[in-house]
């Protein structure tokens, strides 16, 4: 699950995200869910819970998938990020 921080306007005006970081919010993951959800789909935790963690990601980030086309993008996006740290759906 995601939680974002920042999920109605900000405070704060455009400067001041120059000097802070930003916190987007938390991702949680049940690491006991996330071990069935592995075996499932045939594939090892690690790689379950880094596509755990980008799907939260991408939901604090404003990535939302109320549709199916919407799905198919945030899951390529996804699949982007999972590949830039050497994972890939072929696991």
């Amino acid at each position: 699950m995601a939680f974002a921080s920042l999920e109605v306007d900000s405070p704060y005006n455009n400067d001041f995200y120059i000097d802070e970081p930003l916190y987007l919010g938390d991702v949680i993951i049940s690491v006991e869910t996330a071990k069935k959800q592995a075996q499932e789909h045939s594939h090892s935790l690690t790689y379950e819970l880094a596509w755990l963690l980008c799907h939260g990601f991408l939901h604090l980030l404003g990535w939302d998938h109320p549709d199916e086309t919407s799905l198919e993008e945030m899951l390529a996006q996804q699949e982007h990020l999972l590949k830039s740290i050497g994972l890939s759906n072929a696991h």
